[in-house]
């Protein structure tokens, strides 16, 4: 579908990697999956996406290092992370490298959604009080 909205998705966990995915190409978006560090470095390296959805624990590295290394190569594509790591440096830890949102896990599909949305200017996208931070 024409004028649909890439991202890549770095999610470890397979059932949470599946809802995850389905919930946002329902909500009208493409999706690139990616397991861990390495293959979501290769995608990035070689593809364009409108935003990049990523977990902060992975098997072969870490979200915080891997958004860097996206900021090396990628200034200005969005960077949101979705994670059970919830506590208020982890969150710090992603904004100083170089994400624009930060949502905790458990999350309700519209948080997540909004929270992509706001992060890339989507027109009706609005933020809830459910616990996304979007860097100031």
């Amino acid at each position: 579908m024409p004028g649909r909205k890439r991202v890549l998705y770095v999610e470890d966990n397979k059932d949470t990697s599946f809802l995850g995915g389905f919930i946002l190409e329902r909500s009208g978006f493409d999706v690139v999956s990616a397991r861990g560090f390495s293959e979501a470095l290769m995608l990035a390296s070689k593809y364009s996406f409108d935003v990049y959805l990523l977990d902060a624990l992975l098997p072969d590295g870490n979200g915080i290092d891997l958004c860097r290394r996206i900021r090396e190569t990628d200034a200005d594509t969005p960077i949101v992370f979705f994670s059970a790591r919830g506590y208020q440096r982890d969150k710090e830890q992603a904004f100083a490298a170089g994400a624009q949102a930060y949502v905790s896990k458990p999350a309700l599909p519209e948080e997540l959604i909004n929270t992509i949305n706001d992060v890339l200017g989507i027109s009706g996208a609005g933020s809830d009080a459910s616990g996304s931070s979007l860097q100031p």
